[in-house]
């Protein structure tokens, strides 16, 4: 484990996409707790378009195990990111 360590293999990201139709989406992930920070990398058009827009993507509620992300509510389905899970 320390040689993937080493090498910035850390197992610390992962893929999400905000859903669609609502304001707000669910990321249930073990990794995450109440004092994770959480980074998000945009991997499409609209995505980067969600973190420069208006309203923000935001995190509402976190805990152990689970984030959940307020965010614009439209029928955009490709509004996927990495998201970056430290602490």
């Amino acid at each position: 484990m320390l040689n993937n360590v080493l090498r910035g293999r850390q197992n610390v990201v992962l893929t999400i996409t905000l859903a669609a139709n609502v304001d707000s989406s669910l990321i249930l992930d073990a990794r995450i707790g109440p004092f994770s920070g959480l980074f998000l990398q945009p991997l499409t058009t609209n995505a980067a378009a969600a973190l420069a827009g208006a309203p923000y993507v935001l995190a509402s509620g976190q805990k152990q195990g689970q984030v959940t992300l307020a965010h614009a509510n439209n029928a955009q389905a490709d509004r996927t990111f990495n998201l970056l899970i430290i602490g």
